[in-house]
């Protein structure tokens, strides 16, 4: 398949996408450890090492900037209910009109495929040339019709693949913001008993 630059805009814009996701989601880990003063670069994952780190940190706070710290991040959204409402409308809507628009066209083409051969002998006694021609038409509107199918296969395989993208960070920012919370909690609980 051939790039057109229709498939180059595309890749471009949904390139642009999962960039600003990344972005979106650093700058997201970096307002969350920012009040503890934590390296950005902590593993993915939280290891003990991340768990005593954090804890150790959270403790040192006082009681009152430890609770305004909590109200923020409870605060934070980690839901991005917009973009993945926008995914679905995209793909339902998009692939939606495509598919009945594939479907049309081919029923068309087909039935008039149909109509050329069962009245084969008929029309090529009134004009041989016109039945030549309206079959040539027909199969010239299959094959472009065929670079626009994988026009549309490579756009719906490059939305999966931003959609899939979205929803690991999603779950990255989930698992980060449980961690946090879980952790604050926990100091809560331990200054609460003292």
């Amino acid at each position: 398949m051939q790039l057109t630059s229709t498939n180059i805009l595309i890749l471009y814009l949904l390139g642009g996408i999962v960039v600003l996701e990344w972005i979106s989601f650093f700058v997201f880990k970096h307002g969350l450890n920012k009040p503890v003063n934590r390296k950005l670069w902590t593993s993915y994952f939280s290891s003990h090492e991340d768990t005593l780190s954090l804890y150790t940190s959270y403790k040192a706070l006082s009681k009152h900037k430890l609770r305004l710290i909590k109200i923020t991040v409870k605060s934070m959204n980690v839901k991005n209910s917009f973009i993945e409402k926008s995914f679905d409308f995209i793909s339902k809507f998009v692939f939606t009109l495509a598919i009945a628009f594939i479907g049309f066209h081919v029923a068309i083409s087909s039935a008039l495929l149909t109509y050329l051969n069962n009245n084969k002998e008929e029309l090529m006694k009134q004009d041989k040339s016109m039945w030549v021609e309206s079959v040539q038409d027909i199969f010239s509107t299959f094959t472009s019709g065929y670079d626009f199918y994988q026009s549309l296969a490579f756009s719906g395989t490059l939305i999966v693949v931003v959609a899939l993208n979205h929803l690991f960070l999603a779950s990255l920012k989930q698992q980060h913001h449980n961690f946090h919370l879980n952790v604050i909690e926990e100091v809560e609980k331990e200054l609460s008993h003292k």
